[in-house]
């Protein structure tokens, strides 16, 4: 990575997560920001309630120590609850040449990291902090003065279950690359390499209309007020604050920013690769590698074949009838390259799945006999798995069919609640409604549902009249 891309990131990254902390009180400023002509960061005010000040454009390496201690010590706050306090490291034999400690009757390695004992496992030539079977931990390393630290290389990576998920780079090798590039993906299904210029296309009119949308929010257009009372009651706001519309609007930019690169043109780009998982039980979408810096999007047979395709949309069982038709599955494969730049430009966490690709609600049946797709399941997961209404023992959780929150999402929660324990965690949500909003707009599904509502010009969907006998 170049050093303009390396202070880009930073920049990128440390003004996300401050606009993310609720800051001081101060006199709003009503600065809009359009559509990106130019670099986005650059149009962000100053003066807006922020904790810490912006960094400069190029920021000084002593700035980037700052942040990156400031997050090693959430990211070791984060991994709390997987050292080790039963273990007795004097009965275990301490290698002198690799500063680990050996237990040799169980045949397991632990270090001492900041303090605290750790057992690691060894992949790929790394080691790795053990988060338990198979889930791949922080990679760690010995520093200049022979103790372990985070290697300051990774992030801590986040995972999810079978809609998208950060890949670490060893998941990435259990899937087959069938084709890198548009072209290369022309070549072995043009049908595929349609559907991801046509979801490309409807991405754009999505992330377009939803910054018009905004503006018009800001502007306090009554045309746009049904909008501005959508957003406060899913961020659980009895009015919007100016930090959480520009947090909104920063999204909006830096996702949009990035689809229109021409690096990402669907006619050409190299950046969709056409995936296939090695295993059959394998339910993913698509997914992004943190720590790849070609910026890959790898798009699975489910992208391409969504869940929704086995559903008669014919027959209107499940989905209202409308003018024009609702193509769902573009919309699905749409909403999904969203949310997959959501994580690489947007620094998002998947803290909570809510079938945001699937129709919008007002275009389902309320038919219990189609389960997941239902308008009571889909409405009751958008708005009640992370909002005021999810029962305290339910936040920050998993249900048994989906793996269980990855440290990456424990450390966004953390850091935005400024608390050590999720179960504190979970108070500071019920209780502080600004830091409630923050943390449902560090969620994927939860910016990418935002998106796809305020863009997706749901009035223009008119209902057809069933015929009279």
């Amino acid at each position: 990575m170049s050093k303009h891309q390396w202070g880009e990131a930073i920049e990128t990254f440390v003004t996300a997560f401050m606009l993310l902390i609720p800051g001081p009180k101060r006199q709003p400023d009503n600065r809009l920001l359009p559509l990106p002509e130019s670099p986005v960061l650059e149009q962000v005010d100053i003066d807006s309630p922020l904790t810490l000040p912006l960094p400069e454009p190029s920021p000084k390496v002593d700035d980037i120590v700052i942040q990156k201690n400031m997050f090693n010590a959430k990211q070791l706050a984060a991994l709390d609850a997987y050292s080790e306090n039963t273990v007795s490291l004097d009965a275990m034999e301490h290698e002198v040449s690799t500063h680990l400690y050996h237990s040799k009757p169980r045949g397991l390695y632990y270090i001492v990291l900041a303090g605290k004992v750790f057992r690691v496992t060894e992949s790929e030539n790394r080691w790795r902090i053990y988060l338990g079977e198979n889930r791949e931990g922080p990679a760690v390393k010995l520093n200049a003065w022979q103790k372990w630290e985070l290697d300051p290389r990774e992030r801590l990576l986040g995972g999810g279950p079978a809609y998208s998920r950060h890949s670490s780079g060893r998941d990435v090798h259990d899937y087959t690359i069938q084709a890198r590039g548009i072209k290369s993906i022309r070549r072995l299904s043009p049908d595929k390499a349609l559907m991801i210029q046509m979801a490309h296309q409807l991405a754009m009119e999505y992330l377009s209309g939803a910054k018009q949308t905004l503006t018009a929010m800001k502007a306090l257009d009554p045309q746009a007020l049904q909008y501005r009372l959508w957003l406060a009651d899913y961020l659980n706001m009895p009015t919007l604050t100016e930090r959480q519309i520009l947090t909104v609007d920063l999204a909006i930019d830096l996702i949009y920013t990035r689809m229109s690169k021409p690096s990402m043109n669907p006619v050409n780009s190299e950046r969709f690769l056409q995936v296939k998982a090695k295993r059959p039980d394998d339910g993913v979408v698509a997914f992004i590698d943190p720590n790849d810096t070609h910026k890959y999007v790898y798009l699975t047979d489910f992208f391409f074949n969504t869940p929704l395709d086995n559903l008669n949309a014919s027959d209107h069982e499940w989905l209202e009838a409308t003018l024009p038709p609702f193509d769902f599955n573009n919309h699905y494969r749409a909403v999904t390259l969203i949310h997959e730049l959501s994580h690489q430009k947007f620094f998002t966490e998947d803290i909570q799945y809510m079938n945001v690709a699937y129709p919008f609600v007002e275009l389902l049946k309320n038919n219990p006999a189609f389960g997941a797709v239902s308008k009571q399941r889909i409405s009751d997961l958008q708005r009640n798995t992370l909002s005021l209404t999810t029962p305290r023992d339910k936040l920050f959780s998993r249900d048994g069919s989906e793996p269980p929150l990855e440290a990456s999402a424990v450390e966004r929660i953390l850091f935005v609640t400024g608390t050590t324990r999720l179960d504190d965690a979970r108070d500071v949500f019920l209780a502080d409604p600004v830091k409630r909003a923050s943390v449902i707009l560090s969620n994927a599904d939860s910016i990418t549902l935002i998106i796809s509502r305020l863009g997706g010009k749901l009035d223009t969907y008119l209902p057809v009249q069933a015929p009279t006998p």
